[in-house]
């Protein structure tokens, strides 16, 4: 079985201490442009949702902790919800041209070897990844996992074009499931909206 470590496939650290980089008001305004930052709330059930990010004035502009096309979020407290960056998918569309930087309540995947990002962004999802995790997760009341012991997770390696393959697949599959949940959301809502509509 040909396994590769996270650490071998990727470049992986953590995203920005916020309170490091927020301007201090006595500084002068140099930097003109919007920026923002990701918070918990913006991964969710491996689901990147940026419609409500946090804007900051930074102190100054790391490139390295920008959100880019292709990079892989992983969440490092449990239950570590794990999603790809496409400013191609039109839930994300919109934020390509912003601004965001990558908080330090996440891990970044980037520059990938071997790997496909759509097929390993759902291979981290699966019950063997979890598993691996869960023995490297702190026992406090919080799990968490470092940077350090997420580089030796390791993952099986499939050629290129099965991996491509599979990854559009679990991708449609995956829109598909959002999408059933969001029609479940609207109709509940909708049968909510009637009911108030009735007279008793």
């Amino acid at each position: 079985m040909n396994e590769k470590k996270l650490k071998d496939i990727a470049e992986i650290f953590t995203g920005m201490v916020v309170k490091r980089f927020e301007k201090n008001e006595s500084l002068n305004d140099e930097i003109k442009e919007e920026y923002y930052y990701m918070t918990l709330n913006n991964l969710r059930d491996n689901n990147l949702d940026l419609n409500n990010l946090e804007s900051i004035k930074p102190n100054k502009i790391v490139n390295k902790y920008l959100l880019q096309q292709n990079d892989i979020i992983i969440k490092l407290s449990s239950p570590y919800s794990v999603a790809l960056v496409d400013f191609r998918d039109v839930s994300l569309k919109k934020f390509k041209d912003k601004n965001i930087f990558i908080s330090s309540n996440f891990a970044v995947l980037r520059n990938l070897s071997y790997f496909n990002p759509k097929y390993l962004s759902f291979i981290l999802n699966t019950n063997n990844i979890k598993k691996q995790i869960y023995k490297y997760e702190t026992k406090a009341s919080i799990q968490t996992i470092s940077i350090k012991d997420l580089k030796e997770i390791k993952i099986t390696y499939t050629n290129i074009k099965k991996q491509e393959m599979y990854g559009e697949m679990l991708s449609l599959l995956h829109k598909r499931q959002v999408l059933k949940e969001e029609i479940m959301k609207y109709e509940l809502k909708l049968s909510e909206n009637y009911m108030k509509s009735f007279k008793g």
